[in-house]
């Protein structure tokens, strides 16, 4: 069991992933397994340029393979459109906004470059095996800047 630090950079779905409404990430990759463990973060100003603010310590508890294939999905073998009810059921648990297939579609293709690979679709145990939230909530929310 491996263990990573990941920043979650998705605004939307931050406040929602420290509340334990959204359990799931989709990750570029096949790096992970069941019973890993991830410490998400967030940051203090500018990602990539200030120090993390929050920080989550979570276990996977499901990991579904997912591919991106001439721009379709292809969730644990078996081909997708973007429009298709379990690509925009996957989209809500992941905490896309808005929660459809489409959405989800540009958000990966917002922060991966070209959109086709392999994915991950991680779930984690809620609650975290450890949390810890910054004294001033100004700093929770990526984007927000003092």
């Amino acid at each position: 069991m491996g263990q990573t630090v990941r920043a979650l950079s998705y605004g939307p779905k931050i406040d929602a992933c420290l509340r334990g409404a959204v359990t799931q990430t989709i990750r570029r990759g096949r790096r992970h397994r069941v019973g890993d463990r991830i410490l998400f973060h967030g940051w203090f100003g500018r990602p990539y340029r200030s120090p993390w603010s929050w920080r989550m310590d979570v276990e996977l508890v499901d990991v579904i393979p997912m591919d991106i294939i001439d721009g379709h999905p292809v969730i644990e073998g078996v081909a997708y459109s973007w429009d298709d009810a379990r690509v925009h059921h996957i989209a809500r648990l992941d905490g896309i906004d808005p929660p459809t297939g489409p959405a989800l579609r540009d958000v990966l293709a917002s922060m991966h470059s070209p959109l086709d690979g392999e994915y991950q679709i991680l779930t984690w145990a809620w609650p975290p095996v450890e949390l810890s939230m910054p004294s001033d909530p100004r700093y929770i929310y990526i984007g927000q800047y003092p």
